[in-house]
């Protein structure tokens, strides 16, 4: 039975270290992976710097004569999807960066905005503008919007113009969502001015959460949020219900809750191989045997003892004549000096010391 154990703990702590290795690999290689990411998308910010700068002076220096470049085409396009990829945008982020971007709506754990929510931007090109959070990135802390803070993306060459489907094909130019950080938004909300009673936009400058509690059924965290200084609770966005769309191979409900089987005294409710099929039966890793199967390997291992033990029994001369030795040995004592040999003893030490 001890056996049993060992082999099972034996095999658990085997894929654990094989577990381990292979995340630390993977890891390392996702590491080396967005590393590179980071340098391409940080090389082509300084390439679009220099640019930008080199036709500034041009534009200054030159004058009227200055090259028109926005009526060259793919003028302004952007070359590199990755730029709009939320991977690059990561840029290797640590957690108090992502806590300093989220500070103003209450942490990236208590997040106190949604999908749905109205906000102002208040820094970029689209300063100043209103929009709807269409999609939110907790790891990087953007959102993305719905009308503004959009790119327009050049197509790879070997993508363009091929065929898709039927008659269409693939567009030169594809328009991607920006990653836009939650720190370069504001919430809108409509509020009461309690001195005149009228109702208007305000820009909620800081969020704060309360009354966090948890259902025990779907696990799901809810909070309440409120606006610091006012006090006051500000409503979650309504969540669309979802729209359930019955196909041929949906089961209904009237079949799932209809009463198939009976479950009688007489017979079993399932069989009892079905235990194989959810088990391998022959797995290092199985912990639960059947009686018979634990009777065999204890039999087995006492026979081996038993065994064991008759080797044991069985000596050679020689070994006869080693335990004949001992038990004399065992017999006889500790052995005890006499009065000559200490007088030989110290004659030798004192020997010894006059030559030393």
């Amino acid at each position: 039975m001890e056996k049993l154990v060992q082999r099972t703990v034996k095999a658990e702590r085997q894929v654990a270290r094989r577990l381990k290795a292979q995340s630390r690999k993977s890891y390392r290689g996702d590491f080396r992976q967005r590393v590179r990411s980071v340098k391409g998308a940080v090389a082509d910010f300084n390439a679009n710097v220099a640019n930008a700068r080199r036709v500034r002076h041009e534009g200054w220096e030159l004058g009227p004569v200055a090259p028109r470049r926005a009526v060259e085409n793919g003028y302004g396009v952007a070359t590199d999807q990755a730029r709009t990829a939320r991977s690059v945008a990561d840029l290797l982020m640590r957690p108090f960066e992502r806590e300093r971007r989220c500070a103003w709506a209450g942490g990236s754990k208590y997040l106190n905005l949604a999908v749905g929510d109205r906000v102002v931007i208040t820094e970029g090109k689209d300063k100043g503008n209103i929009d709807v959070i269409e999609s939110i990135s907790i790891s990087t802390a953007t959102v993305e919007l719905k009308e503004f803070g959009k790119i327009v993306v050049k197509s790879p060459e070997w993508l363009a113009g091929k065929q898709v489907s039927g008659d269409q094909t693939y567009p030169e130019h594809s328009v991607g969502s920006l990653a836009i950080p939650i720190s370069a938004i504001r919430l809108v909300h409509p509020l009461k001015d309690p001195v005149t009673g009228v109702t208007r936009d305000v820009i909620v400058r800081r969020l704060a959460h309360a009354n966090v509690r948890r259902d025990r059924l779907t696990k799901a965290v809810e909070w309440d949020r409120y606006v610091v200084g006012l006090n006051v609770v500000l409503p979650w966005p309504e969540k669309p219900d979802p729209e359930a769309v019955q196909t041929e191979a949906d089961t209904t409900r009237e079949v799932v809750q209809e009463a198939t089987f009976v479950p009688t005294l007489l017979r079993p409710p399932m069989p009892e191989t079905l235990i194989h099929e959810l088990r391998n039966r022959y797995s290092r890793f199985r912990t639960r045997h059947e009686p018979w199967y634990l009777e065999k390997k204890i039999t087995e291992a006492q026979r081996e003892k038993d065994d064991k033990r008759g080797v044991e029994t069985m000596l050679t001369p020689q070994d006869e004549f080693n335990r004949k030795r001992r038990v004399e040995r065992r017999s006889r004592g500790q052995p005890v000096l006499t009065e000559e040999a200490l007088e030989r003893i110290g004659a030798v030490m004192a020997k010894n010391q006059a030559r030393a």
